[in-house]
């Protein structure tokens, strides 16, 4: 069965330029250091509809941090089978890598293990959310980490692009989006105060 594809419309009627940034509700983890990040963000002129899609796809990844040659591996994940997988160095190489992917101890959640051989600080690995990532730790040997990602979406406004990681506490003014069942396009309107409001009720049920 094919997955839906989810789709956000922004119009911006703010009277201001800026950013719209897409982030996901903090996971529960087993890791209280987890990072989460604005995975979907666009910078939109006022007079402006634009338009977010995607699937809720979740994946494992990891990526370089202050390499000269950026490199990062994604692989599918399920929360319920190959929920869990390893993040390896092959040291002769300096090269980091996904390995022994597997079923986990319990659905629902994502599982990941890092070797002996993985350094402190070099990469981020977490989870992804249609190929961006969403949840990132950094890099420790021997660390292992479980994650329960949950598709709770919420937009936010500003003139600022987040591209690291964001204290979703001090969001206050980020609006929940709640796609009601069998429901998966909605609007959402900044208004001149910069509040954002978003549909509730859509007529249609699928917009091509």
């Amino acid at each position: 069965m094919k997955m839906p594809d989810y789709k956000l419309k922004v119009n911006n009627e703010s009277g201001k330029d800026g950013y719209v940034m897409i982030f996901c509700g903090k996971p529960d983890s087993s890791y209280s250091d987890i990072q989460t990040y604005a995975w979907q963000s666009k910078f939109i002129y006022t007079g402006v509809r634009a338009e977010f899609k995607w699937q809720v796809q979740w994946a494992f990844m990891w990526r370089q941090l202050n390499a000269v040659n950026e490199s990062q591996q994604i692989v599918s994940a399920d929360l319920q089978a190959n929920n869990e997988i390893t993040l390896d160095y092959d040291i002769p190489h300096q090269a980091f890598h996904f390995c022994d992917q597997k079923q986990g101890d319990e659905v629902g959640y994502l599982y990941i293990k890092e070797t002996v051989n993985v350094p402190g600080n070099m990469a981020q690995v977490g989870v992804a959310l249609s190929g961006h990532p969403v949840f990132m730790v950094n890099s420790e040997p021997n660390l292992n980490v479980k994650i329960s990602p949950k598709a709770n979406y919420f937009i936010i406004f500003g003139d600022s692009d987040h591209s690291g990681p964001i204290d979703v506490d001090e969001l206050t003014e980020a609006v929940e989006i709640k796609f009601p069942s069998n429901i998966f396009s909605l609007t959402a309107v900044i208004n001149s105060d910069g509040c954002i409001s978003v549909e509730s009720s859509p007529l249609l049920v699928i917009d091509d």
